[in-house]
């Protein structure tokens, strides 16, 4: 990259990074939270798009820490920084580099499934609900295993928006907005 490009690159970060940290915002105060906790990560994937995995991964840092300074719900954060915007931003374009659907498929799955109990465990410590977990897990894990079970369903659905906005972006709105 070349000074010029460097400095478009720096730029868009952090013009990305503050919408990224706006829509955060919009999740505390607006209906449909994870719609805007959702809409946060898609502006991570634009961001990949326009300068590369080096500064999409330096803006998603920068919008995590942004969040959890200033998004009251410790949780929705701790959704974007584990999921949402992590996804997009870091592990989406590595995944998008498999060759075979089959493996493709199974990646996403093992990533889904990660993500969903790591999100599930963290929620149930930071909301103090130790106890429900000792009972959850004293009662037998089938529970569980349907939380996470929706949760990976719900991350599907997840990449399944992530891609068809991928899509619109490409075609509709980046000659616009970016030149």
């Amino acid at each position: 990259m070349n000074n010029k490009s460097n400095i478009r690159a720096v730029a868009l970060s952090g013009v990305f990074t503050a919408l990224s940290t706006v829509f955060m915002l919009l999740s505390t105060f607006m209906p449909f939270t994870y719609l805007w906790i959702m809409i946060a990560g898609f502006i991570m994937a634009m961001l990949y798009m326009e300068v590369g995995q080096k500064y999409t991964a330096c803006a998603f840092v920068a919008a995590s820490i942004l969040s959890f300074l200033m998004v009251p719900s410790l949780l929705r954060t701790i959704d974007f920084a584990i999921f949402y915007g992590f996804y997009p931003s870091v592990l989406l374009p590595q995944v998008l580099k498999i060759n075979s659907k089959k493996k493709r498929f199974l990646t996403k799955l093992a990533i889904f499934a990660v993500s969903g109990a790591a999100m599930f465990y963290i929620g149930i410590f930071i909301t103090g609900l130790n106890a429900f977990s000792a009972q959850l897990l004293e009662n037998g894990q089938i529970f569980l295993l349907v939380i996470i079970g929706i949760t990976v369903i719900g991350n599907f659905g997840y990449d399944y928006f992530l891609s068809g906005m991928t899509m619109w972006y490409k075609e509709s709105l980046r000659a616009r907005f970016i030149r």
